[in-house]
């Protein structure tokens, strides 16, 4: 029993080490408002002129559909898919009460930005303790221009909550005390566990977090995470699942978690999706030979920068369980490639790999048997990390041209004058077969608006 004790007593020294508090950064007062602002500005740009602000998927016919037909506040808590969506559902409720109609696709892209650019300076200023300044700035840029952060999760807020789940990773893992900064990293845990039910892969994080307490400041985080996903439970113990049967064999399931983790890595986007569809062997190498490096590269590491296994472990957990969860169940139409049909079930496991692989080349730059030589290496790997997204900053391809709201409007005037008790169905993106049905009696008040 003694034993036992000193064990504990040990763990918990290590632990309270390991989270120990640091002091605020000066000097980089400026940091967070500027990456701010120049992160929405980047996502913004990140998709084509043509179709930046043309409504996305349930952010229309979905979000912006039930805030306009029951009411914004009444749909807070509703469940979509077979869970809660808090911040799409906020998003919507203001847009409706605050936008025209016309232009709430400009609306809610905007808004998406701003929650992304959000989500990403939270994680910088969270990872300071764990990063040196010029790492945690390597670190914002290479999640900015990740080449999935201009297709399918660009300027949306239906997808927000990946991003969501992002930031509280980073949440959890704050050294800083300062009632500010244990307040926005509260109620982003908060916002992610109301936005995705997912966000419980970092119980156990929370818990070990709680564990090495030093002030009772360490523990508001972790019980806002309970909190919120107790919320989230009960909206999922209520709600309805839809379930799939189509399996995928063991032999798919491997290789699929090696191109879209491993080799989505270092090229990612179409490029490498027409790359790993015609040389799916060659793919699945590079992608192996990558997640081997990062897992070796991580164990030499851990003293240095422990943030390096930490976010590894996470990414495999992440996606572990979301390719049990979902990809089981979802075979991969053979038009599309394996990094761009249903790229954001592996999002979050890409986002940690970048954490990993920037916390490697942070310990390289700042060790000091080979300062130089370290240094070089460090400015290589985040090159290669951060290339494909400078590369394929923006996607001409994927997004088929639609026309705004605003363009679309007078066809629907016209349609609701001649029959003003029906709805008319704006057509929205990724497909024809998504659209946004609003009552014809909204329409004809904007029109006389």
């Amino acid at each position: 029993m003694g034993r036992l004790v000193k064990a504990l007593a040990t763990g918990r020294t290590r632990l309270s080490s390991l989270f120990s508090p640091i002091d605020p950064p000066t000097g980089w007062q400026w940091a967070n408002p500027a990456l701010f602002v120049l992160g929405t500005i980047v996502m913004v740009l990140r998709v084509p002129a043509d179709t930046r602000f043309v409504l996305w998927a349930e952010d229309g016919n979905t979000f912006l559909a039930q805030a306009y037909d029951q009411g914004g506040g009444s749909v807070f808590f509703a469940p979509y898919a077979g869970y809660m969506h808090l911040i799409p559902r906020v998003t919507a409720w203001i847009v409706r009460d605050t936008v025209d109609l016309p232009d709430s696709g400009i609306a809610m892209a905007l808004a998406a930005a701003a929650v992304t650019s959000l989500c990403l300076v939270g994680a910088f200023h969270w990872s300071r303790g764990w990063l040196s300044a010029p790492a945690a700035v390597v670190l914002w840029l290479a999640t900015l221009l990740m080449p999935a952060s201009a297709l399918e999760l660009a300027l949306n807020v239906a997808d927000s909550h990946w991003w969501l789940m992002y930031a509280a990773f980073w949440a959890l893992l704050s050294r800083l005390r300062g009632p500010a900064s244990v307040a926005a990293a509260s109620v982003a845990v908060v916002a992610a566990a109301l936005s995705d039910p997912l966000t419980a892969v970092l119980v156990p994080l929370a818990l070990i977090r709680a564990a090495g307490w030093t002030t009772k400041r360490d523990v508001i985080a972790p019980v806002a995470l309970l909190i919120g996903l107790a919320g989230q439970m009960l909206v999922v113990q209520g709600a309805s699942r839809s379930t799939a049967v189509a399996k995928l064999t063991i032999d798919e399931l491997i290789h699929q978690a090696i191109v879209r983790l491993g080799f989505a890595t270092v090229v990612g986007g179409e490029l490498g999706d027409r790359f790993a569809m015609a040389h799916p062997f060659r793919a699945a190498i590079v992608g192996a030979g990558v997640l081997i490096g990062i897992l070796v590269a991580s164990a030499v590491v851990v003293r240095r920068r422990p943030i390096a296994v930490i976010a590894l472990v996470h990414a495999l957990v992440w996606y572990s369980l979301i390719e049990y969860l979902v990809w089981p169940n979802t075979r991969m139409p053979t038009e599309f490639g394996p990094l761009t049909w249903g790229q954001r079930y592996a999002f979050n496991a890409l986002l940690l790999l970048a954490v990993a692989v920037v916390a490697i080349a942070d310990a390289a730059a700042t060790q000091r048997r080979a300062p130089v030589a370290g240094r070089i290496l460090a400015g290589v790997i985040a090159v290669a990390l951060l290339w494909p997204g400078i590369t394929q900053f923006q996607s001409s391809t994927y997004r088929r041209p639609t026309p705004t709201l605003d363009a679309q409007l007078p066809a629907a005037i016209e349609a609701c004058r001649l029959d003003g008790s029906g709805m008319y169905s704006f057509v929205i993106l990724p497909t024809e077969l998504y659209t946004w049905p609003v009552a014809c009696s909204v329409i004809l008040s904007t029109a006389d608006g």
